[in-house]
């Protein structure tokens, strides 16, 4: 089995077990906090990610691409390490003076400011994080294990301690304790690979691209993050904790294309360097057949088990938390699809500028649609200016990779997976007719799909993408 699917399969068991250990905390988070404790550490943590997207900038992309190149030249490899972290280093202590200050005189701060000093160490840790070092030598194996035990660790500890919503400091505590302990230990481990130094650090060549992509990375933030902290601002903690509870199996979700694309992003990196244009285009293709024949069905069935969904992640009082999920989660096929032209295509062809315009576009669509419907529309306007300006600050890097020729769409590969995704519509709305118990309409549903997928890419579906990857690994060799 290629290096490839190996690194792909433990970034999959990294996610399935972080996807396992989210499905079974946050039921017990939402319940025990309720939706207004949600909202407040939803609030709180979306400030966070906000400032964090200044702090690092265009690191996390630079940084993979960078040490992708070096291959196995640990000179070059620390020469690169070195002048990132330091210009991280530079970043994020701007970054930290603006937010402590924003802690100290920013009305909506200050109502939460024990929950905000604690964010520093969650600025802090995320910044440092490097996971973009270990993704750029393709270490996934190591980001896997201890990404695996610390969260067991943490998850252990707030079933522990966090019982009432009088521990909602605490709770957020143990979030940033465990993602401090994430970055220490990546900090430590990343000796192993290279060494860290002032001398012979080039900082110049790396500032156009980091702008560039950081830049991209902030006008994302302007739709990701800024509309659920618009939220914050003009409505009450229950709006906010209903959008949060809204977002969060959409983004839990995304998480698995996520790791897909990491895994991807070092090797499309690689063949472009050697000038490997086939075996591109047949990584691109093989990309966009996992995403159609994944994200679509996973649409359909969350769009029409929303209710069954949130009562079960949620439980009680996030009723009003279903409409704002059934808007948000198209976003996940969007934003799948998206990381192929993005970080498959236009960031390893260095096309950065396309990708910042992009960016852009959304931002600003975020920014005028926050304006016209969270107000008056709390949840469900933030619903539907996040899908309207994903779905907008997209188009454009697909319009001109295709119009460039960078790569392939593969049309007929979209309209067969349509097809085959018309079943698990069919499947879901009959299952929902004949069963009223909500596990019951979940397994059966489950199961039927199940049985319709693996149909579909072994028997209909002639060499499939999935099918071959999946006999590899069957069929691996055991030392």
């Amino acid at each position: 089995m290629s290096r490839l699917t190996v690194n792909y399969f433990y970034n999959a068991a990294l996610t399935v077990s972080s996807y396992a250990i989210n499905l079974i905390l946050f039921p017990y988070v939402a319940r025990v906090l309720g939706v207004d404790g949600l909202g407040q550490t939803g609030f709180v943590s979306d400030c966070v990610h906000y400032f964090m997207s200044f702090a690092v900038l265009g690191i996390t992309t630079v940084g993979v691409r960078e040490v992708a190149a070096c291959g196995e030249n640990r000179e070059k490899r620390s020469e690169v390490f070195s002048s990132l972290m330091t210009m991280l280093m530079i970043t994020t202590g701007i970054v930290m003076t603006g937010y402590l200050l924003c802690c100290f005189f920013l009305p909506r701060f200050i109502q939460n400011r024990e929950l905000f000093l604690i964010g520093t160490v969650t600025l802090f840790s995320m910044s440092f994080a490097i996971e973009w070092f270990y993704q750029g030598i393709e270490n996934f194996k190591y980001i896997t294990i201890r990404a695996l035990l610390i969260k067991l660790i943490y998850a252990s500890a707030v079933f522990v301690f966090v019982k009432t919503q009088d521990d909602i400091v605490l709770y957020f505590a143990l979030t940033a304790l465990m993602l401090f302990a994430n970055t220490a230990v990546n900090l430590l481990y990343s000796r192993s690979f290279a060494t860290f130094s002032f001398h012979n650090i080039h900082i110049k060549e790396y500032i156009r691209p980091m702008l560039l992509i950081g830049a991209y990375g902030i006008m994302v933030s302007m739709y990701t993050y800024f509309t659920s902290m618009y939220l914050g601002f003009v409505a009450d903690d229950s709006q906010v904790g209903a959008f949060q509870a809204a977002k969060k199996l959409m983004y839990l979700i995304l998480g698995a294309f996520t790791a897909f694309t990491a895994v991807m992003f070092p090797r499309i990196s690689s063949l472009l360097a050697n000038d490997n244009k086939e075996e591109f285009n047949n990584k691109i293709a093989q990309s966009f057949e996992l995403i159609f024949s994944t994200a679509i069905p996973i649409v359909i069935f969350c769009d029409v088990f929303a209710p069954e969904i949130i009562s079960i992640m949620s439980g009680p009082g996030f009723g009003i938390a279903v409409v704002p999920m059934q808007i948000v989660m198209p976003v996940l096929f969007i934003c799948a699809m998206a990381q192929i032209w993005v970080m498959q295509v236009l960031f390893p062809m260095k096309k950065d500028w396309v990708v910042l315009v992009g960016s852009i576009i959304g931002a600003v669509c975020g920014v005028i649609l926050s304006y016209l419907l969270i107000r008056p529309y709390g949840a469900v306007g933030t619903a539907i200016t996040l899908l309207l300006s994903e779905l907008f600050g997209n188009i454009f890097g697909l319009v001109y990779a295709l119009s460039k020729g960078l790569f392939r769409f593969p049309v007929k590969t979209l309209c067969r997976s349509l097809l085959l995704s018309l079943p698990y519509l069919a499947i879901c709305l009959f299952v929902t007719y004949i069963f009223g118990q909500i596990w019951m309409k979940i397994v059966f549903s489950l199961a039927l799909c199940g049985i319709w997928f693996l149909l579909c890419h072994f028997v209909i579906i002639k060499d499939s993408f999935i099918a071959r990857q999946a006999l590899s690994l069957i069929r691996r060799p055991r030392s």
